[in-house]
């Protein structure tokens, strides 16, 4: 049975680590690899993080299918083929905010049967960004990402990302078991 998880979170919300803690208590998942245009980080891994290609390859697969949502986001260009993504089972799919709308309307075509939202406030995540030594100009335009969430009425589970990342993923895991 297909059984995938729409998790919905602003960015720097330690995507990669709650994608790792649900797979490492169950292997069936897996994680779903969008399309990006912007550089890849040290830490990352091309294939698994992203799949790093140019901005014009994004847009030009965007014209072919409904199913390939496109957004900019901070001058970067983001692609999620969710048609690979709706004939997988049991996969993740962390999704930036501004595209959850049109997937959240769209969730039996994708088989996402939960969908969670991580909610924050501004100054915990302020106080997040700048432990991780981000500059005022890169917070500033984080912070602006929050303004976007409003779907505490859209989404199956709304988990308060103010707690720790040991909360979290136990909140998590809970609920996937």
């Amino acid at each position: 049975m297909k059984w995938n998880i729409l998790i919905l979170w602003p960015s720097w919300a330690w995507k990669t680590t709650i994608n790792n803690e649900i797979i490492s208590h169950n292997r069936n998942y897996s994680i779903f690899t969008p399309d990006t245009s912007r550089g890849i980080r040290e830490w990352e891994k091309d294939g698994v993080d992203y799949n790093f290609i140019k901005k014009d390859i994004i847009l030009e697969r965007s014209k072919y299918t409904d199913k390939y949502l496109t957004e900019e986001y901070f001058g970067n260009y983001y692609g999620y083929d969710l048609w690979k993504f709706s004939t997988k089972e049991n996969e993740i799919l962390t999704i930036w905010i501004k595209l959850a709308e049109d997937v959240l309307k769209r969730k039996e075509e994708f088989w996402i049967k939960i969908s969670i939202l991580l909610s924050i406030d501004c100054k915990t995540f302020r106080d997040r960004l700048e432990k991780r030594w981000e500059n005022f100009e890169e917070i500033n335009k984080r912070l602006r990402s929050l303004e976007l969430l409003d779907f505490y009425n859209k989404v199956d589970i709304v988990i308060d990302w103010n707690s720790s990342i040991e909360c979290i993923k136990k909140q998590i895991l809970w609920i996937l078991i």
